[in-house]
């Protein structure tokens, strides 16, 4: 991040996609804006009025550029908390990029990524954790991830913290109630109630620490189908996308490399893998395919294993099952398998769970989608406050300076010696709401963000 986020300029820049379309937004904030405003924007008629859209046009030596609607905001109550300006023109880039570049010949500045929510992060609209929000939602490809980021910029989390920040705050007067009147509180009492507090509030962050949830809601739920060659895993993939994305054919070991896709279903994003067959080949590129397979079986977040329901499964098939241990065997080509056969195969393959379908009818698909949902629905709806890595590496940092000051007291130390634990957590704590935050971790956060937001 530059420096350049901590002077006072009024700043300046599209705050729409750059490109072609309707409309195109360019937005200023700092105290010069409406002087700007003012010197190239004429309204069709009257004065403007603060907070109302006035069309009018944009005119710069003695030429018009274009028709816009253009409104001006007090500070305060803006976004930066600073006196802001918006111009709504035409849609064209060449029109946007020209308005932009009068803005700027009239005293404003290009702003840097990020700086219009920056400027709303030092001027106290919006903690840090409120302002990685704002870029989530800007980034967000799926329903979980906007429910959480919308949780995340109301505050939701800025609450969990301030209320655990509230109680070890509670902790340290009572330790230094002791402190001062040693004779008037009895330290056993104090130091059980001390312990009971610390364990209940490490309990808590622990309980809200998910980094499975985080990782889902940004970059979606990875399912890996694998299986023999021919179980049918590539004719599944096409089914769920409707394409004919994977190569099908009856040749065992068609599909040599990982081929991955990305839907949405009911609201969430997974990304299907459709791995190379298992088995023993002396083949180098079908070896090098395996093994990529096995890599990607292990990271995968649901694991479905399947199986041709027309066959009887091997030993060695079975042998495979158990090294995967999958979340569901799918038994395909459920449309040319005998129900006897189908039952056969259920047995066999007991205890895993089993759902039958066929990617030729569509059958059982509905249902697959439905027990995907469902079984990544703790993860995905949990209300957990620490889910992002910045976040959760604090809050790890906060309970094991709490464990700290636990262990200490079991050891019998001094109880001034515990304040020192219980700043460290507080400190932690703070640090996920930008209090006390270093440069580098606002860099950090700031870094990722487009220029107009």
């Amino acid at each position: 991040m530059q420096r350049v986020f901590l002077d006072t300029d009024t700043i300046a820049a599209q705050a729409t996609v750059s490109g072609e379309g309707g409309i195109a937004i360019i937005r200023m904030s700092g105290d010069q804006s409406l002087n700007i405003l003012n010197r190239i924007f004429v309204p069709h008629t009257g004065q403007m009025k603060a907070r109302q859209l006035t069309y009018g046009h944009i005119k710069w030596d003695n030429e018009v550029v274009d028709e816009v609607m253009a409104v001006y905001l007090k500070g305060k109550q803006t976004y930066t908390r600073e006196d802001m300006a918006e111009i709504h023109c035409h849609g064209s880039q060449y029109i946007a990029g020209e308005i932009l570049s009068i803005l700027i010949e009239c005293g404003a500045r290009l702003a840097a990524p990020g700086e219009f929510t920056y400027r709303a992060f030092i001027n106290g609209r919006i903690d840090l954790s409120q302002a990685e929000a704002v870029m989530r939602l800007v980034k967000t490809n799926n329903e979980q991830a906007r429910k959480s980021a919308v949780r995340q910029l109301d505050g939701a989390n800025t609450t969990f913290i301030r209320n655990v920040q509230s109680e070890i705050l509670d902790i340290s007067a009572g330790i230094s109630a002791y402190i001062d009147f040693p004779d008037e509180i009895d330290e056993v009492e104090t130091k059980e109630m001390i312990l009971g507090k610390c364990r209940e509030i490490i309990q808590r962050i622990r309980e809200n620490c998910n980094e499975k949830k985080g990782r889902m809601e940004d970059e979606g739920v990875f399912v890996a189908l694998c299986g023999k060659p021919n179980a049918g895993k590539s004719s599944l993939l096409n089914q769920l996308i409707g394409e004919e994305r994977a190569i099908v054919t009856d040749i065992p070991g068609t599909t040599r490399d990982l081929l991955r896709e990305t839907i949405q279903i009911h609201g969430t994003r997974f990304t299907f893998i459709d791995t190379a067959g298992l088995r023993k080949s002396e083949d180098t590129i079908e070896q090098i395919g395996v093994k990529r397979a096995e890599k990607a079986i292990k990271e995968a977040d649901i694991r479905l294993f399947l199986l041709d329901a027309s066959e009887i499964p091997t030993e060695d098939t079975l042998a495979t099952m158990g090294e995967i241990k999958p979340d569901l065997v799918l038994l395909s080509k459920r449309d040319i398998a005998a129900d006897a056969r189908i039952a056969s195969i259920r047995e066999y393959v007991r205890p895993y769970p089993v759902m039958e379908i066929s990617s030729l009818t569509g059958e059982g698909i509905e249902g697959l989608k439905d027990y995907l949902c469902t079984s990544i629905e703790q993860d995905i709806s949990s209300n957990a406050a620490f889910s992002q890595t910045r976040h959760l590496e604090a809050a790890k940092e906060a309970a094991s300076a709490l464990q700290e000051a636990v262990l200490g007291l079991e050891s019998d130390i001094p109880l001034d010696f515990v304040q020192t634990d219980l700043m460290n957590a507080l400190n932690a704590l703070g640090s996920i709401l930008g209090e006390n935050a270093s440069e580098a971790v606002i860099d950090r956060v700031f870094s990722s963000f487009c220029v107009g937001k």
